[in-house]
């Protein structure tokens, strides 16, 4: 119900999951808190994620080569199936991203095969400098499809040769 001539209050809602067959998901609202969780010019992010410039609290350094960072380090846990940056302590991580670019993904994980043109992806994302990485996420991701359809073409060409082989 609405009350009169009140400023209008928007409220986070969580929503739950199906109940059954057929019946939707039910919105329930998030207890609110005036408490606030960062002080100002905390750092803000997911300590193993965050780029270099934002552990060092320098938020106007932050930009989009920042978020390319980010999935820099995604592209790595993919590639190697481990994290490119770890540790017990968030305090830690903060210490390993400032410190510089991880252990490259080819020699981090051997086993796993991984193509040196994804790898050198995954680096240059995660490189230290954000003018040294990927300016944008569409850059990195044309750079990623590039690599997966140049794959797709040798595949392909390798299968044609063995099938021209056998005739």
């Amino acid at each position: 119900r609405r009350r009169p001539n009140r400023r209008r209050r928007w409220r986070l809602v969580a929503l739950r999951p199906l109940l059954g067959p057929g019946r939707p998901a039910r919105a329930a609202p998030v207890r609110r808190s005036t408490e606030s969780y960062t002080e100002d010019g905390a750092s803000l992010g997911t300590p193993g994620y965050m780029s270099p410039e934002q552990a060092r609290g320098e938020h106007e350094q932050v930009c989009a080569a920042s978020d390319v960072f980010g999935l820099g380090c995604v592209l790595y846990e993919l590639l190697t199936l481990q994290r490119a940056y770890a540790a017990d302590h968030p305090l830690q991580l903060m210490f390993q991203l400032m410190a510089g670019p991880p252990l490259d993904p080819v020699q981090r994980a051997p086993d796993r095969r991984i193509g040196s043109e994804i790898a050198g992806i995954a680096m240059r994302a995660l490189a230290s400098e954000p003018a040294d990485r990927f300016i944008d996420a569409r850059l990195l991701a044309d750079a990623v499809r590039e690599v997966l359809d140049g794959r797709r073409r040798r595949e392909a060409a390798a299968q044609h040769v063995a099938e021209a082989r056998r005739v």
